[in-house]
């Protein structure tokens, strides 16, 4: 998504913190803080889990999508490439349209930040468990 749009919804969910603390009489202090009190995720927390949550669903079958699996590119690994061994392949993507689309998005933030959590061999629960502990 844009960064505009984001931050965005996180000002509606910044306003909705305070307005919380303000009914329990809290002092607000930060806005982590606050989401923490109240057992609330951030808006991209979230999203990234959802997102994580919907490519495990679609590598092991659970969502049949002829579309979707089109556009996911397992990679062989190289093992003479020892820096960048991403599961997936995301083709040079020149619109930011394309860009932000779901199963590119999807992708993208599984090879970035996840790629050392094996998804082909993990539980759904024990996935999204180890997800949300190295996301947040």
């Amino acid at each position: 998504m844009y960064q505009t749009y984001i931050r965005g919804l996180e000002r509606v969910q910044v306003r909705l913190v305070k307005h919380l603390d303000y009914r329990m009489r809290a002092v607000y202090t930060d806005y982590s803080d606050a989401v923490d009190r109240h057992n609330m995720e951030s808006l991209e927390s979230r999203r990234v889990l959802l997102d994580m949550s919907f490519l495990y669903n679609i590598v092991h079958g659970r969502i049949d999508s002829r579309y979707l699996c089109e556009r996911m590119a397992v990679r062989v690994p190289d093992l003479r490439r020892t820096r960048q061994n991403y599961l997936f392949y995301i083709p040079i993507l020149r619109t930011n349209y394309l860009k932000n689309s779901v199963v590119y998005r999807m992708l993208d933030i599984y090879n970035k930040r996840f790629n050392h959590i094996d998804i082909f061999l993990l539980s759904r629960a024990q996935f999204i468990r180890a997800v949300s502990e190295t996301a947040g």
